[in-house]
């Protein structure tokens, strides 16, 4: 599947998938051949990973080194959404240095054994802000994707905010 692209004027979608699967280097199953999605919505920019892979040791090219080097910089984002809930196992130097996130999200189970300490570790030594639903709760990040006085654009962030009934 090539980079699909939908542009209504105001809001762009871009999917991203790793072309080059290989079973015996990424875990089994479907899941771990998640299809990235970029919303650019004016100059705001969201990367959503869903449960790519990568290999901290950098031994195994897995999907989310693929990724990378099959799309570079066209995954630049302002947020990002943590891959595998941000586990060691994506999150990797190579995808963060290349998305350059000023944000990340992470969805994880309170109690479970996401996030991992090392994938916290890659963001706080890059000064990235991050949230996680285990310690946030529900948490939403808005932005109108208009750049401001300083040519920065700004992203309001709500934590704890109640699941609708």
């Amino acid at each position: 599947m090539p980079i699909k692209k939908i542009n209504d004027g105001t809001t762009e979608f871009l999917l991203f998938v790793d072309t080059n699967f290989k079973k015996n280097e990424d875990a089994e199953g479907f899941v771990y051949k998640s299809v990235l999605m970029k919303i650019t919505y004016n100059n705001g920019t969201f990367l959503f990973t869903g449960d790519t892979r990568g290999d901290p040791t950098g031994k195994k090219k897995k999907s989310e080194y693929r990724i990378v080097q099959d799309y570079g910089d066209m995954l630049r984002s302002d947020v990002l959404k943590a891959s595998e809930h941000g586990s060691n196992n994506g999150n990797t130097d190579k995808l963060l240095d290349v998305v350059k996130p000023g944000i990340i999200g992470i969805s994880a189970k309170p109690g479970g054994e996401h996030q991992d300490q090392t994938a916290i570790e890659r963001f706080d030594e890059r000064g990235i802000q991050w949230f996680t639903t285990n310690r946030d709760k529900t948490f939403i990040i808005r932005t109108d994707g208009i750049r401001g006085n300083e040519g920065e654009v700004g992203y309001n962030i709500e934590l704890n905010v109640p699941d609708p009934d």
